[in-house]
């Protein structure tokens, strides 16, 4: 593993895939149970492709996959249980925190991005609006 970052990943997908376990989300929340494990062993598989380097598309699902579980608590309704909810929230910041991470931290990274953006919806626009002018 070549930074803090990839055994971070690691360890944090196998805690959510086995955290409905640890925690005992009661059999009633089985749903929830199987679904906070689905987003854990996703979290794992990507970790793997991260040994060999990581890209943009990884990032980008880690940061929404920690975005899903960051709000899985009131989607798959299981708020009522302390231990777990806290569990989901924590790991759902830290998998967007291990997904925004290289783009924080490139020179440049995500502030060159939004220009480049920026500049192309201004020319998507100015391109628009010059069509209308007669």
């Amino acid at each position: 593993m070549k930074r803090r970052q990839d055994w971070t990943h690691v360890v944090l997908g196998s805690w959510v895939l086995l955290s409905p376990w640890v925690l005992k989300l009661t059999a009633a929340q089985g749903f929830a149970a199987w679904g906070t494990s689905l987003l854990g062993a996703a979290l794992l598989a990507l970790a793997a492709p991260r040994l060999l380097g990581p890209k943009a598309w990884e990032e980008a699902t880690t940061t929404l996959l920690g975005l899903t579980l960051l709000v899985s608590p009131w989607l798959l309704d299981f708020t009522g249980q302390t231990a777990p909810t806290l569990s989901a929230v924590i790991a759902g910041m830290l998998a967007v925190s291990i997904g925004v991470w290289p783009q924080l931290s490139k020179p440049g990274g995500i502030r060159r991005r939004w220009r480049r953006l920026g500049s192309r919806l201004t020319r998507r626009s100015s391109s628009h609006h010059g069509g209308d002018q007669r």
